[in-house]
């Protein structure tokens, strides 16, 4: 069960009218919009803010198309999806104001001790709210030549710069801190806060954000762009049921993959005990163990140059290391006409530098191998997958003895290794057991 799409399927329910059901008796979201453009034009009447030269007022025809009336002008759009009969589409940039942050000025940096300015960057921005546990703070000298640049818990923020996107509101601690330049504000909002959170977290309203990324020196979010989003609006009270529909269901789904969390755990430490009967020293097999270097043959990887190898089949398969490796299976993307160190058909292959322990039964025949893998040759006293699955059940212990800058197994640890060596046909045997076992433990895992 993937948890975080069936997430993003109820946001999709959400934003199309189908996550709850519609009341007759809710007003029209076409009023709400009439209320926004009435206050709008009493503001601008006060003095209090200025008309938009662009101003956006979208509305349904009565041959049930859309039309979007802007300076005067008015045109037929499209709009992207269906929506129920008493919602209404409108810009962002009609529903809010939007206001960019501000970068520290040049020549300063965060303060080494805690302040009563807090600096909000994109990496506080998390789960739709701001991670506390690494804080930046600002002086009294920087914060007042930035001080028009804060948020409120009142604005929704919208990261625009590096990781675009991410979406959220503003604890009530952190009201009228410092906003990073690679963020914007969505402030004087005129529709619930929490559904404009849900429309722009939906895979819907999070891909209109990338398709609208201005390509320079670092992707980066425009704020016309931004204002130009569609945003589907419900009846007030529509929203607010929404939002409390997404938050039940939610906190169900995460309770799920608390539950889906542990019970994988508890699949990994089976599996664990499981090989470990077989294979531990309490195992029936343990007083056949003989040394690795006396029943095959190690052989270590080497790399290859640039052009020794290609992406064209023009070869045979070269074997990089981790990425490889695939659900026991050997993946391969990359060929050589001029391999060095070859692996050949029921080699048991294990990576032994940086990712350690993933392994692999060779399916595919001759392939060279560089020195992120081993590969180990059975002798007549050897079953492969007995021999992967014992490499399996040793993986913690190789990675706990590979050491320096980049995690690496010695040859030497893996010859001097001891293995339970029963006959042939009880190995074989052992596997199939094994297998049967995984194999229960994957359709509880499912």
């Amino acid at each position: 069960m993937d948890v975080e799409k069936l997430k993003q399927k109820i946001l999709d329910l959400a934003i199309r009218g189908q996550l709850v059901p519609q009341d007759p008796d809710d007003e029209p979201a076409s009023v709400l919009i009439e209320k926004i453009r009435a206050e709008k034009e009493n503001l601008i009447k006060q003095g209090k803010i200025k008309r938009d030269k662009n101003e956006s007022y979208i509305f349904k025809g009565d041959d049930n198309s859309y039309y979007e009336k802007v300076s005067g002008e008015t045109k037929k759009i499209d709009v992207p999806f269906a929506i129920p009969e008493s919602w209404s589409w409108a810009r962002l940039s009609s529903l809010c104001n939007i206001k960019g942050g501000k970068r520290i000025p040049k020549g300063f940096s965060f303060s080494t001790t805690p302040t009563k300015h807090i600096y909000i960057r994109v990496t506080d921005m998390k789960c739709q709210s701001i991670d506390i546990s690494d804080l930046k703070y600002i002086s009294d000298e920087v914060f007042e030549q930035i001080k028009q640049y804060t948020i409120n818990d009142s604005d929704v923020y919208v990261s625009i710069a590096g990781t675009i996107g991410k979406v959220g509101t503003i604890p009530h601690m952190l009201d009228g801190m410092s906003l990073t330049e690679n963020a914007v504000k969505l402030c004087n909002i005129q529709i619930d806060k929490d559904w404009l959170v849900t429309v722009l977290s939906s895979d819907f309203g999070q891909m209109k954000m990338v398709d609208r990324i201005h390509q320079v020196a670092q992707p980066k979010l425009s704020i016309i762009s931004l204002s130009n989003t569609l945003i589907p609006i419900p009846p007030i009270e529509e929203q607010r049921r929404i939002h409390q529909q997404i938050k039940k269901t939610v906190s169900k789904l995460s309770l799920i993959a608390s539950a889906l969390s542990d019970i994988k755990e508890l699949g990994t430490k089976l599996k664990y005990e499981i090989l470990n009967y077989f294979f531990g020293d309490n195992s029936r097999y343990k007083s056949y163990s003989e040394n690795m270097k006396d029943l095959g043959v190690l052989v270590s990887g080497r790399d290859l140059t640039p052009d020794c190898y290609n992406s064209n089949n023009n070869g045979i398969p070269y074997l990089t290391g981790a990425s490889n490796f695939e659900n026991d299976t050997v993946i391969v993307n990359r060929w050589t006409p001029k391999p060095v160190v070859i692996s050949y058909f029921n080699d048991v292959l294990i990576t032994c530098k940086g990712t350690i322990g993933k392994t692999a039964i060779n399916q595919i025949g001759e392939c060279h191998i560089a020195r992120q893998i081993m590969a180990f040759r059975c002798g007549e006293k050897l079953f492969p997958e007995y021999v992967k699955m014992y490499f399996d059940y040793r993986t913690q212990e190789l990675q706990r003895a590979s050491s320096s800058l980049i995690p690496g197994i010695s040859r030497d640890v893996m010859l001097n290794m001891e293995i339970p060596v029963p006959e042939i046909e009880t190995q074989i045997q052992i596997v199939s057991r094994i297998k049967s076992m995984f194999a229960l433990l994957g359709k509880i895992d499912s």
